[in-house]
């Protein structure tokens, strides 16, 4: 009697013990996210990677516009228009930093990757390349 009185809850902390250690707090730690093993950030190029990137997430809104009509006034659509906007709040946008105006307005935040590979060329000091 008195081994089956302390079995069950025995059995049932150490049945909450195993489940609890396999627990994912989110989904980057169960499916492996999106970090720098997935993301390759080692030849990054304006041609090659950062423009077809501005062409789906900026292009919409910054690009073959009238003037009047660019979204607040940027042209991302040529290397020359981009140069200043790179080297002063392009990385702070689309991260969504304090101080800027989140980029792209009105739609989720780029993938972590795409905004690593842009940041990689701006630290890379926007090459033309």
């Amino acid at each position: 009697m008195f081994l089956r009185r302390f079995l069950f809850p025995l059995t049932l902390l150490l049945g909450f013990v195993v489940f609890d250690a396999c627990y994912y707090d989110n989904e980057e730690d169960l499916y492996g996210g999106d970090n720098n093993t997935t993301c390759d950030t080692t030849s990054v190029t304006y041609s090659l990677k950062v423009l077809p990137l501005l062409q789906s997430n900026c292009l919409g809104c910054h690009g073959d516009l009238s003037a009047n009509a660019l979204g607040g006034g940027y042209d991302l659509q040529g290397y020359d228009d981009l140069l200043p906007i790179a080297q002063d709040n392009l990385y702070c946008s689309i991260n969504h930093g304090s101080g800027c105006s989140p980029m792209p307005k009105g739609n989720a935040q780029m993938a972590t990757c795409n905004i690593a590979i842009i940041k990689k060329w701006i630290d890379d000091g926007a090459p033309n390349n």
